[in-house]
């Protein structure tokens, strides 16, 4: 019997929609499976193309350097120099930081006004 692969969670938050999502991952021997609303397949370690599609189906912003943390993250897990629960917390730290962009954004009326 094969053991289940625990999924990992990566939050995110849309000031337009003014709500979470998490989007759920699991590593793959080339990158990431990515599930969220309609986005259901793997991406390349960094992330391209489906994680952006789904940042930009929710309308949140994130750092321009995400990629190559999350390629770094893949890789630091690929070769299992982490555990799961190290990588779940890295996810977490990279979500905060998806999460200050997205709420650190200029609110401008006409815009990106919200309500």
């Amino acid at each position: 019997m094969t053991e289940a692969i625990e999924s990992f969670h990566f939050k995110v938050f849309s000031r337009r929609r003014d709500n979470y999502f998490t989007y759920i991952l699991n590593n793959t021997a080339e990158g990431w499976h990515i599930q969220h609303g309609d986005i259901d397949g793997n991406c390349s370690r960094s992330g391209v193309p489906l994680f952006y599609r789904a940042f930009e189906q929710d309308s949140v912003y994130w750092p321009y350097p995400f990629g190559r943390f999350l390629e770094h993250l893949w890789g630091k897990l690929h070769r299992e120099d982490i555990s799961r629960d190290q990588a779940q917390t890295m996810l977490n730290e990279l979500s905060e930081w998806v999460i200050t962009t997205e709420r650190s954004q200029p609110v401008w009326a006409g815009y990106n006004e919200c309500g």
